[in-house]
């Protein structure tokens, strides 16, 4: 993994990507500003796939390392979440997830 790098989102990517995730509501905001139309349903917060942690994912620089630990938790849920989604659209056992 050393060699992923950040990047903006690319006007591509929208047709590219199935899913394309936010962590909080202005880069959501964003991503739908510049996404088309008829692909806005591929746009989603990723804490709209975990239920009981809030909206948004907050940074975790403001909460010490309970910070961090809490978001791990969050991010790992909600991942979690989606990858099972992901899954069973495709058909696939989600029981080993």
């Amino acid at each position: 993994m050393s060699d992923l790098r950040a990047r903006q989102v690319d006007h591509a990517d929208y047709l590219s990507f199935d899913y394309i995730v936010a962590m909080d509501r202005d880069n959501l905001r964003l991503l739908k500003a510049d996404c088309p139309t008829d692909q806005l349903g591929r746009l989603s917060l990723m804490l709209d796939w975990a239920t009981g942690w809030g909206e948004e994912v907050p940074d975790p620089y403001y909460g010490g390392d309970e910070g961090f630990e809490q978001v791990f938790d969050m991010l790992t849920d909600a991942c979690q979440a989606l990858l099972r989604h992901i899954a069973q659209q495709r058909g696939l056992a989600t029981d080993v997830l």
